[in-house]
């Protein structure tokens, strides 16, 4: 009897170790998946920023080229008004 009850205590004891092995191995993983987490928000968080910074220059750059096309057009304009004057004071 004594001896029943020593074995079931070292079986109980290498069940509780490995039961702490488990739960060790299961808070490591969460500690893993915790710090993978927060490095995908500051990821994520990032590639926001960046997303906005290029919206940002791209308006910046439409409203530049919208520009340099009016300025190209009132170019175009002037360039016909001294084609006509040139072509009165040729005549």
């Amino acid at each position: 009897m004594a001896d029943e009850c020593v074995e079931d205590t070292n079986t109980s004891r290498d069940i509780v170790f490995k039961i702490y092995d488990e739960v060790s191995m299961i808070a490591d993983l969460t500690a893993q998946i915790s710090t993978a987490s927060e490095q995908q928000s500051v990821v994520s968080n990032e590639i926001s920023q960046n997303i906005i910074r290029i919206n940002t220059i791209s308006n910046s750059n439409l409203e530049q080229a919208n520009i340099v096309s009016q300025e190209a057009a009132d170019i175009e304009e002037r360039t016909k008004v001294l084609r006509s004057m040139m072509l009165t004071f040729n005549k």
